[in-house]
């Protein structure tokens, strides 16, 4: 379709499709995901964020605990809390 000396944008066709023009169109089928391969899939999710948040409270603390060095004179006993 042109206009003008213009080709149509491809959006402005798809919009005008009704449902006689949607059901011309091939179907694509997608093979399901076997289910080991989903439910490995959502550990590996849980696990990635798990070790994101280890990895935070070990960075975490290591910046304190290299503060506290900073903080205190050399030779002086670091003071722990009971």
């Amino acid at each position: 379709m042109i206009q003008g000396g213009r080709r149509e944008p491809v959006l402005t066709r798809l919009c005008r499709l009704n449902q006689a023009d949607v059901d011309k169109l091939p179907e694509v089928r997608i093979p399901p995901v076997p289910i080991g391969l989903e439910r490995a899939a959502g550990w590996a999710w849980r696990l990635i964020a798990c070790a994101i948040a280890l990895a935070g409270v070990v960075a975490s603390l290591a910046l304190i605990r290299r503060e506290e060095l900073a903080a205190t004179p050399a030779g002086e006993a670091v003071p722990v809390a009971a």
